[in-house]
């Protein structure tokens, strides 16, 4: 009697093993992976180690409630990573975005591009370097993944040197870290860092003594995200930005 006992006991014992164990290897499996949001799926966020950063921004103006809309792109090449400073920029033969050709600046060594059709960049990005004796050639399309901020038209008219004013920041979304915010008359300006969590952020009369009042306040929010991936070995960098600028009024 007792022996049948330990043997029923052992079958329990083992059952309930078997059991947690096909429970925990289930819990595991069924983890998903994260994948950060700012990011096309199949690549890295940021750009650490990038040995270039190929850029395509999205611009919004509005100038006396009228909105106004551009596209740029904006490509640069190193001998190095992104990380080793100062960068040394080279030369990378033909580069184009979605079959449009990117003008290259010798002095600035900049590859650069604008447009007055946004559509151009948006949807799929595909972008094509044809390669130099220091850069190897290589081409790379993804679903272009801007920020976005649904509040733009909420910005001030006019603001207030003496006084100080707050600007809320409501609808920002899709951005990484480097994303910022600069108010700027012509000659002097103010920078503050944006998040996807800011709300709100205050400028005190001390903060605006720089700026010279009776003039256009130039309000510009820049908002990013970067990402980069290994390609031929090198990893390449990628940032989509979209930028906002609100013509608004400083009295004194």
């Amino acid at each position: 009697m007792k022996k049948s006992f330990i043997i029923v006991l052992g079958i329990i014992i083992v059952f309930f093993a078997c059991n947690k164990k096909d429970q925990s290897t289930s819990d595991k499996s069924s983890t998903p992976t994260y994948q950060d949001p700012t990011v096309p799926v199949g690549y890295n966020t940021g750009l650490s180690g990038a040995t270039c950063i190929l850029k395509a921004t999205y611009n919004i103006k509005l100038i006396n409630n009228v909105i106004f809309k551009d596209s740029s792109a904006v490509a640069n090449f190193h001998e190095s990573s992104f990380s080793s400073i100062p960068l040394t920029y080279v030369k990378a033969g033909n580069v184009s975005l979605n079959t449009i050709s990117l003008s290259y600046d010798s002095i600035y060594k900049t590859y650069s591009m604008y447009s007055n059709f946004p559509n151009q960049i948006n949807g799929m990005q595909s972008w094509s370097v044809s390669g130099s004796g220091t850069v190897t050639p290589f081409s790379e399309s993804y679903q272009s993944n801007f920020p976005k901020y649904s509040g733009y038209n909420l910005l001030p008219d006019t603001v207030s040197k003496s006084a100080g004013f707050t600007l809320n920041i409501n609808g920002i979304s899709n951005c990484q870290a480097g994303s910022y915010l600069t108010i700027n008359t012509s000659g002097a300006g103010v920078y503050r860092s944006l998040t996807s969590n800011t709300m709100s952020i205050a400028f005190t009369s001390s903060d605006l003594a720089n700026l010279n009042p009776n003039q256009t306040l130039f309000i510009g929010v820049n908002l990013a995200n970067s990402f980069s991936k290994e390609i031929n070995g090198l990893n390449r960098g990628f940032s989509n930005i979209v930028y906002f600028t609100k013509h608004a009024y400083l009295k004194p």
